[in-house]
């Protein structure tokens, strides 16, 4: 049974409670009643004797035959211990009669010494009314009254108006009073004392000791777990309302026995399923407090149900998470509201798991809350799985990142640091550099590193310390170190939970290495690695490519700076490219060559068909060489000795043809030359000895091949010695 809110009261207190206070407020009220009483009663008994002194007075006044039997009654009154002092006032100015101080007798009003009394005294004489004041305090009473007195002369007995002054001590009528009245209270009190005790035994006998046994039963099966039937009753004590709820109770719990019992079967048989159940379940009851979790959890957890129950399933939640995974569950358990949560829970190997808790509130056939059921799912896979996929689309991020790089970098000093900035930011290592094998001093290969980046930004590789690959150097492929007994051997650098080398290849065996590093152990799984693999390779492609790109610029360069005309055109003779010395020797330039076809021979020199005839041969032999004769743009030919390469596709035809020339013309004019003073003499240029050979062995042989004959005429100088001797070769000549 849930206690209810708030401190215990009994219901005795509760009835004598207000019973005490009720009789509290009628002692109060009676006492007030008394004091009033009193009050009324001593205020009649003094307005009665002052009655009585006044009219004796007012009757020795009406008989006295002169003043000196008044005065002698006044005296007389004087003798009473209840009169402080009577004073008959008269006469204009007014003058005392008769006092019962004999001192005052025939004195003036202001013998009084009392201001106040005197004025009062002239007022009552001159209004002809009486005033009367009551002390309550002191138990005085003042009485001025108006009479009619004798005149002091007593001539004629003739009255005049005067003032009757009595002062009353009023103490024994007091003490009286109170006297009559506070026997009477007594009693009443009395009467009302045994009225509440009549009615606080009635309410104990008919009410509150049935109410106490009904509790204390109620209690005593509330302290009880189960037990049989019977076992607790409420007793009957008579036929009454009370013995009425009391057999009701009887019957209501009878009943709640019997749906326990139900509930229980029902509760053990749904246990029984939850014992089979692949998910953690537990059970809690209306404290919080944990009693029951299946197998599944235990298995999970490694621990016991006695370790678990209450609140020991805390104890394997993350410490991290422990705080909020309880208030969560305080929150829910005080709302009685569904509980949903995560946090991490250890499990039997030590590893912690993310599940999701999710808890019911529980309520009997009556609405009464009886605790929490609850089940747990495993999310563990799921968020390693979202890890992966997360790191997976950074790692591509990663590799799209740094294709773009490649593609926008023109050299390896500018892609280098890109690229290992790129593995830091995109793919969240601590540290990435990339080095190129050197031999070290012992002979081993050892990466120097080129560029590194860390997470404070880009790292000099000076400070990047050197590392060997091992024996296996560079061709063993990708090496993984996933923290455990690589790093405990020295194999990966310290402090590295992860530590990874791809190795990349360059031009002409090139050997250099992607070197990453991470504090998390086991970061390098099959598909990092397989795309971090990747990445390497095209950093090998691009430093390849810009190695190629580097000799292609050098090419150019040299097709630039030839002295030779060089001219690439297609299958179809439309050029591609010239160089400068192409233009300086033909005067044509790209602009006016670009997408035209090529006619570049002498037509008048050149058969048709000559140039097709050219290329047939480039293109089966892939070489032909010869001179011809070129025509430029001025219209002006001239001698070249020409060599046309066919460039093949692979597997194909020529898709390219190379015509490299240069202009002989000077080489023809100095073999002319040459051949001209090899058969000419060098002074006169007359034809020598050597053209006469040449000349007469032609005609031989054209005669022989024609059937004909040649005829000799030799024509001689004589003594020609002789001019050449006395006036030299040159007079001769």
């Amino acid at each position: 049974m849930m206690p209810l809110p708030g401190r215990f009261l009994s219901l005795r207190w509760r009835l004598m409670g207000p019973l005490l206070v009720l009789w509290v407020a009628a002692m109060g009220l009676l006492v007030a009643l008394i004091h009033t009483s009193i009050l009324e009663r001593f205020r009649a008994l003094v307005e009665q004797r002052a009655d009585v002194i006044v009219a004796a007075i007012y009757s020795a006044a009406e008989t006295a035959r002169e003043p000196a039997d008044l005065r002698r009654f006044i005296s007389t009154l004087g003798a009473s211990r209840d009169v402080v002092q009577v004073i008959l006032v008269t006469g204009s100015p007014p003058r005392v009669l008769a006092a019962t101080d004999h001192g005052l007798q025939d004195s003036a009003l202001d013998a009084l010494r009392e201001p106040v009394f005197e004025q009062r005294l002239a007022d009552v004489l001159q209004q002809r009314k009486g005033w009367r004041n009551l002390d309550l305090d002191a138990r005085r009473l003042e009485v001025l009254e108006p009479v009619l007195l004798m005149g002091s002369d007593g001539a004629n007995g003739r009255l005049e108006d005067g003032v009757l002054a009595l002062q009353l001590e009023a103490d024994s009528l007091w003490q009286g009073a109170r006297s009559t009245v506070v026997q009477l209270s007594l009693w009443l009190g009395g009467i009302l004392t045994v009225v509440a005790g009549l009615i606080y035994l009635l309410l104990a006998r008919y009410v509150l000791h049935p109410a106490e046994g009904i509790r204390k039963a109620l209690a005593g099966r509330s302290q009880k777990e189960g037990g049989a039937e019977g076992e607790v009753a409420v007793p009957v004590l008579r036929r009454d309302e009370l013995g009425e709820l009391a057999a009701a109770l009887n019957g209501l719990l009878t009943t709640l026995r019997t749906r326990n019992r139900q509930l229980a079967r029902a509760r053990d048989e749904h246990l029984a399923m939850l014992e089979t159940f692949p998910h953690l379940a537990w059970r809690a009851d209306a404290s919080g407090a944990c009693d029951w979790f299946n197998r599944a959890w235990l298995n999970f957890t490694g621990r016991s149900l006695a370790e678990e129950a209450g609140y020991g399933w805390a104890e394997g939640v993350h410490p991290d998470d422990r705080e909020a995974c309880l208030a969560a569950w305080a929150a829910a358990l005080a709302a009685r509201m569904p509980l949903v949560s995560e946090y991490r829970l250890r499990s039997a190997d030590g590893r912690y798991h993310w599940i999701a808790d999710h808890g019911a509130p529980l309520y009997d056939e009556d609405g009464v809350f009886t605790g929490y059921v609850g089940s747990c799912y495993d999310l563990q896979a799921g968020r390693d799985t979202a890890r992966d996929i997360a790191r997976m689309t950074k790692l591509y991020q990663t590799l799209s990142a740094t294709n773009k790089a490649i593609v926008h970098a023109t050299d390896a000093a500018r892609l280098l640091p890109e690229v290992c900035r790129i593995a830091v930011e995109y793919g969240e290592l601590d540290l990435a550099w990339i080095g190129f094998a050197e031999t070290g001093e012992t002979g081993e290969t050892v990466l120097r590193p080129s560029a590194a980046w860390g997470r404070g930004g880009e790292e000099s590789p000076d400070r990047v310390p050197a590392w060997s690959p091992g024996p296996a150097g560079l061709s063993a492929g990708a090496q993984i170190f996933n923290g455990g007994p690589a790093c405990a051997a020295g194999q990966m650098p310290a402090g590295a939970g992860s530590f990874a080398l791809f190795p990349i290849h360059g031009e002409e065996g090139e050997a250099g290495a992607l070197v990453l590093s991470k504090a998390e152990p086991g970061f390098f799984d099959a598909h990092t690695v397989t795309l971090l693999d990747e990445m390497s390779a095209d950093i090998g492609f691009a430093l390849r490519n810009y190695r190629r790109d580097e000799s292609l610029r050098l090419a150019a360069r040299v097709f630039e700076n030839n002295s030779e005309g060089i001219v690439v055109v297609e299958p179809d003779r439309r050029v591609v490219m010239i160089n400068r010395a192409f233009t300086r020797l033909t005067g044509f330039t790209r602009e006016d060559l670009a997408g035209q076809p090529l006619h570049l021979f002498d037509p008048e020199r050149h058969p048709k068909g000559f140039a097709a005839s050219l290329r047939e041969v480039a293109a089966r032999d892939g070489l032909w060489q010869g001179e011809v004769w070129i025509r430029g743009k001025s219209g002006a030919s001239f001698p070249a000795d020409m060599s046309v390469s066919g460039v093949r596709v692979p597997g194909g035809d020529a898709a390219h043809y190379v015509a490299v020339f240069s202009d002989i013309s000077q080489r023809k004019a100095d073999e002319a030359r040459i051949r001209f003073l090899a058969n000419h003499d060098f002074l006169t240029g007359l034809p020598s000895r050597a053209a006469l050979a040449d000349t007469v062995a032609a005609a031989i042989a054209q005669a022989g091949a024609a059937g004909g004959k040649v005829a000799l005429c030799f024509l001689d100088l004589d003594r020609f010695k002789n001019v050449n001797d006395t006036l030299g070769h040159h007079v001769g000549d």
